[in-house]
């Protein structure tokens, strides 16, 4: 069964969770492509108030598996706090799977976004200083740590030596340290590696076993790093083209575009 892409026209705060949560119904599985914890789905069901920013709004949903795709950028204190809390509230977290072509936000990423802003002046666009961008740049510039790095010890401590040669004057007086960095990415593997798993085979073979899948942006067209008000933008493509790119999926698998 082709997949439906839910996606904002604007520049975010559509009510794409709200339509995701309802949309979510009868799916078999709902894969967040893009962005970080700069999303925002609040979600109300009778006396219960539910707060996403990483999860897809679609885990209370039972039955149904949610997926954080490979174009994300995730920090783990804010997903392991989002699904602690989740889970307070009886929701299923055992659901949840997280592409392990993912990227990490490091807690070094979040001072260089700070600081990058800092350096702008006049020009500041505003950014949430969560670190959001900093990742997508490392990545781009093909310095970033995926959660399959956190792995492989010999890597990870390669990745993170480069990342703090990277940006050494942004990090100067950072308090975080090589080796804090890695006893960080150490424990969130160990409490989030059960949950890893290749989202494109993961997606691919439910679509082709004619389950009901769902894709849900975070932000919205405008926003776009490509075709929104530029430079006032995100730093990844919430346009529903951008969730093919992002997941490892044809064009073609795309059948509905909400």
């Amino acid at each position: 069964m082709p997949a439906t892409v839910i996606v904002g026209a604007q520049w975010g705060d559509e009510g794409k969770g709200k339509v995701t949560d309802v949309a979510a119904s009868d799916a078999n599985v709902i894969v967040r492509y893009q962005g970080g914890n700069n999303a925002g789905h609040t979600i109300v069901i009778g006396d219960d108030t539910y707060k996403f920013h990483l999860v897809p709004s679609g885990i209370l949903r039972e039955n149904t598996t949610c997926v954080l795709g490979g174009g994300m950028v995730i920090d783990a204190t804010k997903l392991l706090a989002e699904m602690e809390g989740l889970a307070k509230q009886s929701v299923d977290v055992n659901r949840l799977k997280i592409s392990d072509q993912a990227h990490f936000i490091l807690p070094t990423h979040r001072e260089i976004d700070q600081f990058q802003e800092s350096q702008k002046g006049k020009g500041k666009i505003g950014t949430t200083g969560r670190g959001i961008g900093p990742a997508y740049s490392d990545k781009i510039n093909r310095s970033g740590v995926r959660f399959c790095d956190a792995r492989y010890p010999d890597v990870l401590r390669r990745r993170v030596d480069a990342h703090f040669r990277n940006h050494q004057q942004a990090l100067s007086d950072s308090e975080w340290t090589v080796e804090r960095v890695l006893s960080h990415l150490g424990e969130a593997i160990d409490r989030l590696g059960s949950h890893l798993c290749s989202a494109p085979r993961l997606v691919n073979e439910a679509l082709d076993g004619d389950q009901r899948v769902l894709f849900e942006g975070a932000q919205g067209t405008l926003l776009d790093i490509d075709h929104g008000t530029y430079p006032f933008v995100t730093s990844s493509s919430p346009t529903a083209g951008g969730a093919c790119a992002a997941l490892g999926v044809g064009p073609t698998r795309v059948g509905k575009v909400l």
